[in-house]
């Protein structure tokens, strides 16, 4: 992407420029191919496999343990989906336009793809991440995300800290 444009004007002048793009960008391969070209990009996605936030983290943690490989965004809206349907089923639902109402009014409780809801056209609405590339890995710039000692205890670690070598000195 980066090589496509003529930037000759800009390098003479020693004006920055900021690549921006959607969600194609949101994988390992743009910082290992951009290297320093793409330091500061700015992009967007619905879902940042290396988030912080502990249902996020944990849905990663549990699909690696199962399938030996980190999720991609289809796994995580499938993950969504399934979680939104599972909670609306056994109530009034009975038959397609009773489900259709009840996702027209639900409004989810967690997601990990940010779904708030529906519109009245019944298009998913979601908030989207913002992120960015510093140094070699991509980043979450915005929301921030909350700081580890405010965060709550991940209930998919059972309370127990990590063993093993941690890299400090004794």
């Amino acid at each position: 992407v980066y090589e496509d444009f003529h930037l000759a004007d800009t390098y003479q002048s020693k004006m920055p420029v900021t690549l921006l793009g959607g969600a194609g960008l949101n994988h390992p391969d743009f910082v290992r191919r951009g290297e320093r070209y793409v330091r500061g990009s700015l992009f967007v996605d619905a879902f940042f496999v290396d988030s912080a936030e502990p249902q996020i983290s944990g849905f990663v943690r549990h699909f690696e343990d199962v399938h030996e490989r980190k999720p991609g965004f289809l796994e995580a809206f499938g993950y969504d989906t399934a979680q939104g349907l599972l909670g609306m089923l056994g109530g009034d639902i009975v038959s397609r336009p009773s489900l259709r109402r009840a996702l027209a009014t639900s409004t989810p409780e967690e997601s990990i793809v940010g779904s708030t809801g529906y519109d009245d056209r019944g298009e998913m609405q979601r908030d989207l991440l913002l992120l960015s590339v510093a140094e070699e890995a991509i980043v979450q710039i915005y929301p921030p995300p909350m700081p580890p000692e405010l965060l709550p205890p991940d209930p998919g670690a059972g309370g127990e800290q990590p063993t093993g070598d941690t890299g400090e000195a004794p």
